[in-house]
């Protein structure tokens, strides 16, 4: 059987990533109860 290995890379985020980070950024607030606020995790 073939082994398998996990590779992890991890780099700095650059304005190309902003867009998917809004997202995690705002899931980050609403998982301590914050209100919503997408535009607000984009800046």
């Amino acid at each position: 059987m073939k082994e398998m290995k996990n590779t992890l890379i991890v780099r700095q985020a650059t304005i190309e990533d902003l867009e998917e980070l809004s997202y995690l950024f705002n899931d980050y607030r609403v998982f301590y109860r914050q209100e919503s606020d997408f535009e607000g995790a984009r800046r």
